[in-house]
Formats: structure tokens, C-alpha cells, sequence
């Protein structure tokens, strides 16, 4: 019989872990580091970046900032050597890293070339990079994990943020396509899908986040907390999960059928066009 509490460690474990400097990335690397792996912080912003891989290293665990444009091929390519260089491999690859406001607010019809750009650039053309360069040293490896963060944006109207949702279901396919590739060297690939996350930053749109519980209706009443997501993402890393592939798992308090939707709240944003 297998140890439980051993079935979820990630002892050892070298993860890459995009955006990770604040938010959710950033639970998601403290507690990877809690149960035993060495974390890349991967993050464009150097201060943040430092800052979570020194509150690993300060608990005992390893880490190393890694300050990077991830919409850049060569970047990337920069970042997986640096990880391969340091500790010999790469375990488990975490694609976090997105952005809501990469461009002013505004329905599809006033969206400029370069607002969708930016959008799909950020936020998914950096996924498939990262996934591209790991997966190539994961087959290598004849084992790896790729864990990426869509988001039930995914699976809804997005007035105001087209691009946004587009690019999160952009990521929600790749995923299965990843898993389904893959598959054949013992590399997973699943995403998580969080909904409205209490990142500690309150949207004006949305008011507090006690206000955007009510609004959009979440049967269990509250915003999800960072921990929720990195507690998925480390279900998802380690051996508990070693007969899922290709999954979808949404930790979102409750079906989004029963809720009125963030969609609603943006739609406000823009009575007429």
C-alpha cells in the first residue's frame, strides 16, 4: 500500500514555476517548495521574483529567480537551459503567468491589432513556448508534468476582455493536445481552471472581494484563496495523480451555471458601444 503522505510530496522535484512572483504563481511556488521541491521562479519582474524564491530559500527549501520575457522565444529557451544547468533536469513545468488589464477595457469592435497581440502574447504564446522548450528536455527525460492555469474565462463571455478569454481557451485545447502527444514518454498535462481568485488586489470593477462573491453567486460563498489553486497544482505535480492526463479541473466553489457570472459585471462597463 502506498504512503498517502508521501504519494504528494514532490521531494527533490526541479519545477518551473511561471509568474510566480505575486498571486497565484506565488502560492503556488511557496507551497511546491513545501513539500520538497526546488523551484525556478520565472517571473519579468526582478524584485517580486526575488522575493518568493528568497522566502524559499529562508523556509530551507531551494530556489532560483530567473527574470524573463516569456512571450520570447529565446528567453525561454534561456530559462529552461539556466534550470537544466542548475539542478540537472526539469521535473514539472507550472504555466501561470497571464494577465487580465494587458490592455484598456473594451468590446471586440474598438479592440485595436495590437491590444489582441499583447492579449494572446502574454498569455498564451507564452504558455506554448514553455511548454515547446520543457517538453523537448521532458522527452529526453521519458518522464515530465506540465500543469498550465486557464481559467473559467474559458468557458464564458468575456465582454470587454475578448482576448483574454480566448487566449484562456486557447491554453484549456493546448493542454489537451499536449497530453495527448505525450503521452507516449510518461509526460502529464493537465490545467487547472480558477475562476474569481482573492489575489489580495481589489478590482474597482469588482468592488471587494466579499461584494464579488455575492455578485457573481458562488454557492460556496466566498472568492477562491491562492492556496485553493497551488493545492490543485500540487494534486496535479505529484504521484497522486499519476493516472491523470489530458485533465480539466476546475476549482471555481461551485458550478458556474448556477452564478450570474464576472461577465455580467464587465458587460455593465459598456451599456451602449
Amino acid at each position: 500500500m502506498n504512503d498517502l503522505n508521501q504519494l504528494f510530496r514532490l521531494d527533490n522535484r526541479v519545477a518551473i514555476v511561471t509568474g510566480s512572483g505575486r498571486g497565484i504563481g506565488k502560492s503556488i511556488a511557496l507551497n511546491f517548495a513545501q513539500v520538497g521541491a526546488h523551484v525556478v521562479v520565472a517571473e519579468i519582474d526582478q524584485s517580486t521574483g526575488e522575493s518568493t524564491a528568497e522566502k524559499i530559500r529562508a523556509s530551507g527549501g531551494k530556489s532560483l529567480p530567473v527574470i524573463v520575457d516569456l512571450a520570447d522565444s529565446q528567453q525561454v529557451k534561456k530559462l529552461v537551459d539556466t534550470t537544466v544547468k542548475e539542478f540537472g533536469r526539469v521535473d514539472i513545468l507550472v504555466n501561470n503567468a497571464a494577465v487580465v488589464n494587458a490592455a484598456p477595457m473594451a468590446p471586440i469592435v474598438n479592440i485595436t491589432d495590437e491590444n489582441w497581440d499583447q492579449y494572446l502574447r502574454i498569455n498564451l504564446t507564452s504558455t506554448f513556448l514553455c511548454s515547446r522548450e520543457v517538453a523537448r528536455v521532458m522527452i529526453n527525460q521519458k518522464k515530465g508534468n506540465i500543469v498550465n492555469i486557464s481559467s473559467a474565462s474559458a468557458f464564458q463571455p468575456c465582454p470587454s476582455i475578448a482576448p483574454y478569454g480566448v487566449a484562456k481557451a486557447g491554453i484549456t485545447n493546448l493542454t489537451l493536445t499536449l497530453s495527448t502527444e505525450l503521452a507516449r514518454y510518461n509526460i502529464r498535462a493537465n490545467c487547472i481552471i480558477p475562476s474569481a481568485v482573492d489575489t489580495g488586489r481589489t478590482n474597482p470593477v469588482f468592488g471587494t472581494p466579499e461584494e464579488r462573491a455575492k455578485k457573481i453567486n458562488i454557492p460556496l460563498g466566498r472568492l477562491a484563496k491562492t492556496e485553493d489553486i497551488a493545492y490543485a497544482a500540487i494534486y496535479l505535480a505529484s504521484d497522486a495523480s499519476d493516472y491523470v492526463t489530458g485533465a480539466c479541473i476546475e476549482v471555481i466553489g461551485g458550478p458556474i451555471s448556477k452564478r450570474q457570472g464576472d461577465y455580467e459585471l464587465f458587460l455593465s462597463q459598456f451599456p451602449e458601444l
